[in-house]
């Protein structure tokens, strides 16, 4: 066989290896006598409340960061003194801040039309 022959059946089969090995299976025996440490306030939460969880402050961080940014381009343009290549800069890292506070607020609204189709809670406000 060639060599890009091989290299794509080496590419195919080794999900395939990977899937049929016994170390997949290792991932379901519980262990019982590990205890929690001590003041860990998610010991007994499943992992998607966990994420649910940091959600809520990424969705806030990440709103913040977008309001700055608008902030910042504003101030910018302002301070630009009428210099065309300052005055681009500045349409640009507005338009960019803009574009972003859109994706937060899009994928905050995902998540929550997620939360309707699906009834499940992922973000507790």
């Amino acid at each position: 066989m060639s060599s890009p022959t091989k290299k794509l059946l080496f590419f195919l089969l080794s999900p395939f290896f990977f899937l049929v090995s016994p170390h997949s299976a290792l991932a379901q025996i519980p262990f019982p006598n590990i205890p929690h440490p001590p003041g860990f306030k998610y010991a007994d939460y499943l992992v998607g409340s966990v994420v649910g969880e940091i959600l809520r402050y990424v969705f806030g961080f990440a709103g913040l960061a977008a309001f700055l940014f608008i902030v910042y381009a504003g101030f910018q343009f302002l301070i630009s003194k009428g210099d065309p290549k300052q005055i681009e800069e500045a349409k640009n890292k507005l338009t960019q801040a803009i574009i972003g506070f859109l994706i937060v607020f899009a994928s905050y609204w995902i998540v929550q039309i997620i939360e309707v189709i699906l009834g499940v809670k992922i973000v507790s406000v």
